[in-house]
């Protein structure tokens, strides 16, 4: 008997883990919100996507690596059959497993202060890191273009839409939460949803991204289909 993990399976079920934690996350909220305390038995920073290296943490930096490994793969089965795009596939990899590091050991948090104090930044620039992460953004965007245009048209536009959300989240609502804290200098329950809505956006955006590598390895490689297998007499 054999069975196939397909990449619609694969992305519901971390979907679903994405959901509860979304939940008890906003649970965390309620409870901060009603009681005024944000410990509540430890598992309020356990769950709390404003937090950081605690199960949200985790999972978000899992899938990110787990892109990265698979991005990796595809590199070495397109080298190995002499496509010209492998070298973009394993940049790729490089840039997620950074990624992934980042998620968990918060490197971008490292560089708000000192960016904040040199510059003076102030409202959506308040968390000044996203204003070399910004750049670097557009650089590999615009490093990557044409090789996004090779693409077939379906992984095309799942790599576009999935690169629009993560960043919407990362970036974009980054900015918004920045604004609302140079306002009120609080960590209130807009802020904490704001913060929500952004770890949303990103694990999304990396789920969706995983549905695309994994489909395209599905298509173009099938080789490396993933499969339990098990047999009796």
């Amino acid at each position: 008997m054999h069975i196939i993990l397909n990449p619609k399976k694969v992305v519901y079920f971390i979907a679903k883990i994405i959901a509860v934690l979304f939940v008890a996350n906003l649970g965390c909220v309620l409870i901060t919100f009603i009681s005024g305390h944000d410990y509540f038995f430890g598992l309020i920073p356990l769950f709390d996507f404003n937090s950081e290296q605690n199960v949200p943490t985790l999972l978000s930096s899992l899938l990110i690596l787990l892109c990265s490994c698979l991005l990796a793969i595809i590199a070495f089965m397109e080298k190995k059959q002499s496509k010209r795009d492998y070298k973009y596939w394993g940049g790729l990899s490089l840039i997620f497993l950074f990624l992934s590091i980042d998620e968990f050991a918060s490197i971008h948090e490292l560089l708000t202060s000192p960016l904040h104090n040199a510059l003076g930044t102030t409202g959506v620039l308040y968390y000044a890191w996203v204003i070399p992460y910004g750049l670097i953004t557009l650089v590999i965007a615009f490093l990557y273009i044409r090789f996004l245009f090779r693409l077939p048209e379906k992984f095309r536009v799942l790599c576009v839409m999935s690169g629009f959300i993560y960043v919407a989240g990362a970036i974009g609502l980054e900015l918004l939460g920045g604004y609302y804290f140079d306002i009120y200098r609080h960590e209130d329950v807009i802020f904490k949803l704001i913060a929500s809505f952004e770890e949303i956006f990103e694990m999304g955006g990396m789920l969706l991204f995983l549905y695309a590598i994994m489909g395209y390895i599905d298509s173009h490689h099938k080789d490396l289909s993933i499969r339990i297998s098990s047999s009796s007499i």
